[in-house]
């Protein structure tokens, strides 16, 4: 039975990529915005503000930074992003419960 559980949202080209694993965070990326989450606990720690109509991959942790890769969803122009300190952060005003989902 697992310890606890975070809920991703899909949005109109943005579905769920697959968490990344770094310095006890679960990184996730969901919904047009990344989420580092404790990965004792599933508490939030930190998230970035919504990029907007862009489909984001994680790609890979090293050091303190995260690449991510991002795609427009209108024009499908790709990039990739290096956000510093993404481990370190603490969490910024988020609208989802800063607390797991007990997992029933």
């Amino acid at each position: 039975r697992p310890r606890w559980t975070v809920p991703m949202r899909t949005v109109k080209c943005a579905t769920p990529s697959t968490p990344l694993v770094a310095a006890n965070r679960l990184i996730t990326a969901e919904a047009y915005r990344i989420s580092g989450y404790d990965a004792g606990t599933g508490a939030l720690r930190w998230r970035t503000p919504a990029a907007g109509n862009r489909d984001i991959d994680l790609a890979a942790v090293t050091g303190g930074t995260l690449i991510a890769h991002y795609r427009k969803c209108a024009s499908g122009k790709a990039y990739l992003r290096a956000l510093s300190n993404a481990l370190a952060r603490e969490a910024e005003p988020a609208d989802a419960p800063t607390e797991p989902v007990p997992t029933p």
